[in-house]
């Protein structure tokens, strides 16, 4: 947030106060970091993102897997201000056949966007994002950014 970019992008925007767990800016937003497990009491939020709740290494045994679900249905899940149009967002590799990605499909009701990291078939489909087309790859094959008629990246 104190970027170059981000001031030209949002520059009436500045940080009111900078810790390395809790952001809040002069215009009313807020941004809170913690850990899994962690509790959370009497913080709200439009949006939660849970990115990589679980380390690869703890995968293997399956009460890290119950431990991250119990966490996030008993701490996070009611956090939202508003139930009906909040959002939660999670970020994760898939690590386990019992892991949070796995309960969430499994509950239903959430939009689930598998992205593997090699192909495991041939797609056309082009995306347009951050003014760049981005490809799905060939299988077998991790994901690139499309080349011109030339050979360069566009």
């Amino acid at each position: 947030m104190q970027s170059a970019i981000y001031k030209q992008i949002f520059p009436g925007t500045v940080l009111d106060k900078k810790a390395e767990d809790s952001i809040s800016t002069t215009r009313g937003g807020h941004r809170y970091a913690t850990s899994v497990g962690s509790d959370i009491a009497g913080f709200r939020a439009d949006l939660i993102i849970i990115d990589d709740p679980m380390q690869p290494d703890e995968s293997v045994q399956s009460w890290p897997n119950r431990s991250c679900a119990d966490w996030y249905y008993g701490n996070v899940a009611q956090r939202l201000l508003d139930q009906g149009n909040g959002v939660i967002v999670l970020v994760m590799h898939r690590l386990a056949p019992d892991d949070l990605t796995a309960t969430f499909v499994e509950e239903g009701g959430w939009l689930h966007i598998p992205l593997p990291l090699i192909a495991v078939e041939s797609s056309t489909t082009t995306l347009r994002y951050a003014q760049r087309d981005v490809a799905t790859p060939r299988a077998g094959r991790h994901s690139q950014p499309l080349l011109d008629d030339a050979g360069d990246r566009r």
